[in-house]
Order: C-alpha cells, then structure tokens, then sequence
C-alpha cells in the first residue's frame, strides 16, 4: 500500500510585528485606570477586542463585510433548508394519503365480505361444502 499525501501540519507559527514610535492605532476595548496610568484591555463581560492600525470607519466597513457574507450564507442555507423540509412534509403527505386509501379499500373489502357471506349464508343455509365454494367470490 502507498502513503496519504496530504497537507500535514507541522506547527503553529506565530508572527508579531513591532510599532514604529507615533503609529496611530484605533483600539476598541475597555479603559481601566490604574496605578500605571490609563490601559486599554478586553472587555470584562466577553465582548470583542479589537486594537488595528486601521481607521474606526475602515473597521466598521470590514466588519459590516463580513457581516453581509454571512447574511448572503444565512439565505442560502435558509432556502435549502426549507427546501430539504418541504420535500420531506410531502413525502409524509402522500405517505399519509396512501395509507388512508389502503385503510378505505381494506374497509370496503371487508364489508363486500362480510355482505357476500351473509347473502350465501342466507341463499343456501351455509350447508355449502368448503369443495364446490367458489374461490373468487369467496363463497358464493
């Protein structure tokens, strides 16, 4: 047997990058003062964290972008979604519907039945030998 080629993973590499001196940076986070003066952190309550050498409004637009795909996904998920549902409801409808017309030929069987027998039994005295009873019309 041959090995898998594949994409193997051979680490986690981690790149930070140094600020130059009077780089502005946008930070959106909490303000805490403190003994070493005034810091910027995460939110205690789990909010995102964000500090980006962007602008606020170019921040805004990247986030309302990807906030658009996602919505464009949601749609499309949706309308399959409702798709694979309805095809499903439909198939449990005619399911429905096959089942309730056996039920109604089965009743309507059992009374030409029960019709037949009581009409033999009353023509004959149901003193037929089970010999000479016609198999098709089950008895008469």
């Amino acid at each position: 047997m041959g090995s898998i080629v594949g994409d193997i993973r051979k680490g986690v590499q981690t790149t930070e990058e140094m600020l130059t001196k009077g780089t502005t940076l946008t930070g959106i986070g909490e303000l805490v003062s403190g003994p070493q003066g005034v810091t910027l952190q995460p939110p205690s309550d789990g909010r995102p964290y964000y500090l980006v050498k962007n602008s606020l409004s170019s921040l805004i637009k990247e986030m309302e972008g990807s906030r658009a795909v996602n919505r464009i996904f949601l749609k499309i998920f949706l309308g399959v979604g409702v798709i694979i549902s309805g095809a499903a409801m439909w198939k449990v409808y005619k399911k429905m519907m096959a089942d309730k017309e056996a039920r109604v030929n089965q009743d309507t069987l059992d009374s030409i039945k029960a019709e037949r027998s009581n009409a033999t039994s009353r023509e004959s005295g149901g003193n037929i030998p089970e010999s000479i009873q016609c198999v098709v019309c089950l008895g008469a």
